[in-house]
């Protein structure tokens, strides 16, 4: 094994680099009314014994701004965000909804004909159930 010293100030310096051009030169709120920054929602995805289940955590959105589809072994999420005039001007934007599109690519096990989603309180649930001869049939075989 190998030591090797570290400076623990050297590794601040980017972050204080990047801390100095936002509070010195202030934030281009203009990328912010232009929808310009990028959002990739999390999500979670799981299995259950007849089906799969995708949680997209988009906060902000409705569910008419959501659209959901499938084509080619490929789900496509999507969110736009429909621009509204406003009354007055931000004078400093910290959160704001953005557009965004994700992709699943999805088994031949997902019988595509059957997908669903539902949406709650900031959370698009997508349920992927099986085809029937993907699902596991546990049975007891007698030996004779």
């Amino acid at each position: 094994m190998k030591l090797v010293k570290v400076n623990p100030f050297y590794a601040h310096n980017g972050v204080d680099r990047l801390l100095n051009e936002v509070l010195n030169q202030g934030v281009n709120y203009d990328r912010f009314a232009k929808n310009e920054l990028s959002f990739n929602p999390s999500a979670n995805v799981f299995e259950t014994k007849d089906a799969f289940r995708l949680e997209l955590s988009i906060p902000g959105f409705d569910k008419e701004q959501v659209s959901i589809s499938v084509e080619n072994d490929l789900l496509v999420i999507k969110g736009e965000v429909k621009k509204a005039e406003q009354e007055y001007e931000y004078s400093r934007v910290e959160f704001m909804p953005q557009n965004f599109e994700k992709s699943f690519k999805i088994s031949q096990k997902i019988d595509q004909l059957k997908i669903g989603a539902s949406f709650k309180n900031g959370i698009l649930e997508v349920n992927l159930p099986k085809k029937e001869e993907a699902v596991a049939v546990k049975r007891e075989i007698t030996v004779g």
